[in-house]
């Protein structure tokens, strides 16, 4: 086997998968995808600038695309972490200020190897390494703080991903895996190079790994859409039901509540995979906000569905949520039954109270107009006053005159 020739084909394919997702960040992501971008181009330049060190024989332009490898490496620990930092939530971190705090490690550093001064290589050995020679450095003391900068920078990212994986939802575990596994294969050739197990920096061949799982990230889990912070405690524990779709339908996150209702399991199915009814399936792939009222499974439910966009209006997905009204139904029913027992009280009341009342006016005014008796007038008025209030407590269900 060319070993020379594979080395430099796993390096171009390390910053090929590198580059081959940035404008499917930028165009999904817009602003968001800004950060991940950066990485992934960093990526491609320490690969690409490490493949033509190697190609080429001549000190000098070893030299030359050894520093040009720099332009990446500084700042891949600054936008992995920022990167994290959106992922779980953390945006208002990933701000203007918190970008030039982060640079200014990396623009020392750049400064430094540019200007020749020995901090970052003391000095510079070639040594053979097949039909290459390779660079080897003494470094200097900044080179040192740059190493430690870096990995703190790494270490602290990858422990906010370890407490995510704690306790976040399926979907995003793997998410998080993928993650691990990006940051970790660098990391692990990384170190080989440094404890001087390998004269090859093993680094830009490992991100050939990062830049397969970074793209698989974001092109089959859609990673940025939903952030995982909080959710098992914010969304898990409430007694209505709650589904998150992104917008290919696709069902990214479920509580306990929604599970049950449906009676399967919904994180990773696409609504048209669901045994539900039209109206439900309608309801759950509507991009707009609204509101419904219907029965499942025996139990009455007000369903509120509302679009999530991000900062710039595009719609991301929905998130959709059960409220179990059946007891309210239960009541509302009673309330019914009670006021139709009313109404029927008061029809009843009217026939046994209004046609002997009638029948006696009726008599009492005959009287009254052959014989013209006071008496009886009176008790036409008083009849009339009863005849009032009957007539109030059927119509009004109160006892006034």
């Amino acid at each position: 086997m060319d070993f020379n020739l594979l080395y430099i084909s796993l390096l171009i394919s390390s910053s090929f998968i590198a580059i081959f997702p940035i404008l499917f960040i930028l165009k999904f992501y817009r602003k968001k995808g800004i950060i991940p971008a950066i990485l992934m181009v960093g990526i491609a330049i320490w690969c690409i600038g490490y493949a033509m060190e190697l190609l080429y024989n001549d000190l000098q332009q070893k030299i030359l695309w050894a520093k040009i490898q720099y332009f990446g490496i500084v700042v891949i620990p600054a936008t992995w972490l920022l990167l994290i930092m959106q992922y779980v939530g953390k945006e208002r971190w990933v701000n203007k200020k918190t970008i030039l705090l982060l640079s200014i490690e990396p623009l020392i550093t750049l400064y430094l190897l540019w200007s020749r001064q020995n901090l970052i290589w003391e000095k510079i050995n070639v040594i053979d390494y097949g039909v290459y020679s390779l660079l080897s450095f003494e470094y200097g003391a900044w080179a040192i703080v740059h190493a430690v900068y870096s990995y703190l920078l790494i270490l602290f990212a990858i422990s906010i991903l370890f407490q995510v994986l704690l306790y976040a939802p399926y979907i995003y575990r793997k998410q998080v895996i993928l993650l691990l596994i990006a940051v970790f294969a660098p990391i692990f050739g990384n170190m080989l190079y440094i404890i001087d197990l390998t004269q090859l920096d093993l680094t830009p061949f490992a991100f050939l790994i990062s830049g397969l799982s970074l793209t698989y990230n974001f092109l089959h889990y859609k990673l940025l859409t939903i952030k995982p912070i909080a959710l098992d405690y914010l969304v898990n524990q409430l007694i209505d039901g709650i589904v998150v779709i992104d917008n290919f339908n696709r069902i990214i996150m479920a509580n306990p509540s929604a599970e049950n209702l449906f009676g399967e399991k919904l994180i990773g199915k696409g609504i048209e995979e669901l045994s539900i009814s039209s109206k439900l399936r309608r309801i759950l792939g509507s991009r707009i906000k609204l509101k419904e009222e219907m029965q499942i499974k025996g139990k009455y439910f007000e369903i509120f569905s509302l679009p999530l966009t991000d900062e710039n209006g595009e719609f991301m997905g929905s998130i959709i949520i059960f409220h179990d009204i059946t007891e309210r139904k239960k009541a509302e029913e009673e309330l019914n039954k009670a006021l139709e027992k009313e109404i029927d009280f008061r029809l009843k009341t009217a026939h046994y109270f209004f046609n002997p009342i009638a029948i006696a006016k009726g008599f009492l005014i005959l009287a009254i107009e052959e014989r013209g008796n006071g008496k009886l007038k009176k008790v036409l008025k008083a009849l009339e006053r009863v005849e009032k209030v009957i007539k109030n407590i059927v119509e009004k269900g109160e006892i006034t005159e």
